[in-house]
């Protein structure tokens, strides 16, 4: 009986008959706390399009976004719904909340700071960084040809190629990644000669530092 009872929200003087209630409350007059954050920092490289979020490369992904601002966001929802405005560098957000039966929806609209920058192997591509060569060697220019480009096809899936140069006994593909290069290498069955060249010392602290070696790959197809 008490059930059907007309409610009167102390707060705002709706009615029952017009607004749904949450215990003795409108569903508008129901605290519900949700701080998200104020602003998002996202960096595009301008070369591959990858974004990086709490200084990690990724795909670009609005789930990416979506679950950042989730991660920082203060209170407790269900849901949370996502639209991105570039052009006016803004995010909007919409909340849902589950209460006693009731879905509660909380607006709200932060900063999308977006900001060109260039990611690790793009940055050092640019600068002609490699690590290794691979020198693709051969009787037959063709299957030269061929295992070079499934090796480069393979290589820029998750690495990068610095620069490629054909010479009268074969090619060199400089890689960024020798680590990558050696698993691929392997993946396709390719035989190597592997030979190191100390290429300089990377200053780790003061009076101390680390020798870097560049390698390279002899392959013959």
């Amino acid at each position: 009986m008490n059930n059907c009872m007309e409610k009167i929200c102390p707060k705002c003087g709706s009615s029952s008959k017009e607004k749904e209630f949450i215990g003795a409350f409108c569903t508008d007059c129901v605290k519900i706390k949700i701080e998200p954050p104020k602003k998002i920092d996202l960096y595009i490289c301008k070369d591959c399009g990858l974004c990086r979020l709490n200084n990690k490369w990724s795909p670009f992904s609005l789930e990416l976004i979506e679950n950042e601002i989730k991660r920082q966001t203060i209170g407790n929802f269900d849901n949370m719904l996502l639209k991105i405005d570039k052009e006016n560098q803004k995010a909007e957000l919409k909340y849902i909340v589950l209460i006693e039966g009731n879905t509660i929806q909380i607006e709200k609209i932060i900063e999308l700071k977006i900001h060109n920058d260039l990611c690790r192997d793009c940055s050092r591509m640019r600068g002609g960084y490699y690590e290794g060569i691979i020198q693709v060697r051969g009787e037959n220019k063709n299957k030269i040809k061929r295992a070079v480009d499934k090796l480069k096809k393979i290589i820029e899936k998750d690495s990068f190629i610095t620069k490629t140069v054909e010479l009268k006994e074969g090619t060199d593909i400089y890689v960024g990644n020798k680590k990558k290069a050696i698993e691929i290498m392997s993946d396709l069955g390719h035989k190597f000669v592997r030979s190191r060249t100390l290429s300089g010392v990377k200053k780790t602290g003061l009076k101390k530092g680390m020798k870097q070696y560049r390698d390279t790959f002899l392959i013959r197809v």
